[in-house]
């Protein structure tokens, strides 16, 4: 027997390749894109909500433009009450 027909006689007992397994089952599309909208909704909402609210100062500027003046800082730093300056 040559080497040839070793490595022939071989080449046929080895073992059979393993079946192919099934691929995984496939997410659909919109769930990915469903589950980062809701965090992107339950993360932002609460946010703009609560700037909603904490704009007290939105009344003083209304009153304050509306008799023709601006609204300016008390400092240069932009801390405290604003005032209304005229013209």
């Amino acid at each position: 027997m040559s080497a040839l027909d070793g490595l022939l006689l071989l080449a046929f007992l080895a073992p059979p390749t393993p079946i192919r397994p099934e691929p995984p089952r496939r997410v659909p599309g919109w769930l990915p894109a469903f589950l980062m909208g809701a965090t992107v909704f339950l993360m932002v909402a609460p946010m703009i909500a609560i700037w909603g609210f904490h704009r007290p100062d939105k009344p003083f500027r209304d009153a304050c433009e509306a008799s023709g003046g601006r609204v300016v800082p008390n400092s240069l730093a932009g801390d405290g009450p604003p005032r209304c300056r005229h013209r």
